[in-house]
């Protein structure tokens, strides 16, 4: 399993490392427990000072 990663699984993706990031997202390349197969994992990060109101509109746009 990777290091320096913020976590090594989120749900049930496991990490092994960052692929690249963008203004407000990360792409891992992760293991898929459940099906066995290695996955390109896409992630948001909002920044903590962004504001409620902005958060939700970042997330918004990021599940469209």
């Amino acid at each position: 399993m990777a290091t320096g990663l913020p976590q090594q699984k989120i749900g049930r993706y496991e990490l092994i490392h960052e692929i690249g990031r963008g203004l407000s997202t990360v792409v891992y390349k992760a293991q898929d427990v459940l099906l066995g197969r290695v996955v390109a994992l896409k992630t948001i990060e909002v920044p903590p000072v962004v504001l409620e109101a902005e958060g939700e509109d970042i997330r918004r746009r990021f599940f469209q």
